[in-house]
């Protein structure tokens, strides 16, 4: 645990008692440090374009955007295309990449692997496809009904003999 800052001090004698609460102050800064959605984003992509991540049957996973969800301790959130193929080490790799960004010394840090949701399925379990097709059907039929709705009025002005005047929408 190369994070956590010792300090040695003396019960008998008090030596460096009086550095405790400065170091404990600076690790609670450190904890409550919140870096920023697009900062992150830009250095967790350099670091996946310097060393990718493995690899598993096949498959490749791949990070579509970081951010941080929690401080004190900071929590980060990696949304991926499938977390199961995050691997510990590589885990680590992105973990080591963000203390050598950002001094986050004295706190741990925690990476939570998430998946990355389709936005197929936005509003009542229908896709944007489907509704977008389903509009169009619906737009086709009051378009329809309002030409029976003119015709059914030009034949009744047409039979009375007087003006029509009417508006499409």
């Amino acid at each position: 645990m190369s994070y956590y800052k010792s300090l040695y001090i003396s019960a008998k004698t008090g030596l460096r008692a009086e550095k405790i609460l400065t170091l404990c102050e600076e690790a609670n800064a450190h904890a409550c440090f919140r870096v920023p959605t697009g900062a992150l984003n830009d250095l967790v992509g350099d670091a996946v374009r310097l060393s990718e991540p493995p690899s598993y049957q096949g498959r490749r996973m791949k990070i579509y955007y970081a951010s941080q969800v929690s401080v004190c301790p900071p929590v980060f959130a990696l949304f991926v295309n499938d977390e199961t193929l995050m691997h510990f080490s590589y885990e680590r790799y992105l973990e080591n990449v963000i203390r050598g960004a950002y001094d986050f010394s004295g706190t741990p840090i925690k990476i939570t692997v998430r998946r990355l949701k389709k936005r197929t399925t936005e509003k009542n379990g229908i896709s944007e496809r489907a509704r977008y097709a389903l509009r169009k059907k619906l737009q086709g039929e009051r378009e329809r009904e309002r030409v029976e709705h003119l015709s059914k009025l030009v034949s009744t002005v047409n039979r009375g003999g007087g003006m029509l005047s009417y508006r499409l929408f």
